[in-house]
């Protein structure tokens, strides 16, 4: 079931255009990704639909509500997570939680101890590190057990370890039918927890799809990688039929190809009549960084993908 539905979405600010032309669908339980440049329109797309502003034109559908209209009902059953918090910093982290418990009717304490939040409620917010007050921000989006939750850079200052207990609660609410937004820069991120990722670039979407299937379509992404007892002339490695790129890092080499198996072959006799030694050889199919990078370095080579 769709929660979300955009159609032809454009939003202005003074005379230029910010968002051009969107059109995509976030279904229940889903986590979606929101991928982008900075600039791209990321955070002005969640502003609209948690109903902060309103868009120019178009249509925009959350919970069956106009976000902007219906902002007082939308927002009961919404959680958001800022980039930034504005919270009064000497008030202490459990008045904070007081307080926001009280805007609602019902409220889950049990997830302090998940983002590991109750040693810290004597603290006053200014002496939190930024980490903790990210990690606080996080708890108060999910107060009020919501329907649907928008986390902006969730994982921006988090340590390792937090980010993976950050990964662990967004996929405990999966199980429950919880539907995500997240915006990130960590495009492993993006990639281990999304069911689907959108590619934004200059306030258009540029491909919507599961991040296996957007690199499966780049078939570029598929290489072989390895090392080797001598260096080797890539031209050497250019010439074998069918590969499409080769680059070597100092240390491995990657031949980019669309059949890795037969250029596997030819690699391997091309070892033996020209005596050297393959090692560490492996097969990688990309990944969505790589992908990234690639869609930022081209400003936007990819198509518009279909939901």
């Amino acid at each position: 079931m769709s929660l979300i539905e955009v159609r032809n979405l454009y939003k202005k600010f003074r005379d230029i255009y910010v968002l051009t032309d969107l059109n995509f669908d976030v279904f229940e339980g889903e986590i979606f990704g929101i991928l982008g440049p900075n600039g791209a329109g990321k955070t002005t797309i969640l502003e609209i639909l948690e109903g902060i502003i309103p868009k120019t034109k178009g249509s925009v559908s959350v919970l069956k509500l106009d976000p902007f209209k219906d902002k007082a009902v939308l927002h009961k059953n919404i959680g958001v997570q800022f980039q930034v918090s504005a919270l009064q910093k000497k008030l202490k982290v459990k008045e904070i939680v007081e307080l926001f418990s009280s805007f609602y009717l019902k409220y889950d304490f049990s997830l302090l101890e998940k983002l590991n939040l109750s040693s810290y409620l004597e603290y006053y917010y200014y002496s939190l590190s930024f980490g903790l007050k990210q990690k606080l921000a996080i708890f108060l989006s999910l107060l009020h057990d919501p329907k649907i939750v928008f986390l902006d850079e969730p994982s921006n200052g988090l340590d390792a370890k937090a980010r993976r207990d950050l990964w662990n609660l967004i996929f405990e609410l999966k199980k429950r039918r919880k539907t995500v937004i997240i915006t990130t820069h960590y495009i492993e991120e993006a990639e281990q927890l999304c069911d689907r990722v959108a590619f934004f670039y200059k306030g258009k979407i540029l491909a919507i799809d599961k991040p296996k299937e957007l690199i499966a379509k780049e078939f570029l992404n598929k290489h072989i990688l390895f090392e080797t007892n001598k260096e080797l002339d890539l031209k050497l490695l250019s010439a074998i039929e069918g590969v499409r790129k080769v680059l070597f890092d100092g240390r491995f080499y990657k031949v980019y190809c669309k059949d890795l198996q037969y250029v596997s072959l030819k690699l391997f006799d091309l070892a033996f009549s020209n005596n050297f030694t393959i090692t560490n050889f492996r097969f990688e199919l990309g990944s969505l960084e790589e992908l990234f990078l690639k869609f930022v370095e081209n400003k936007g080579f990819l198509k518009q993908g279909v939901e």
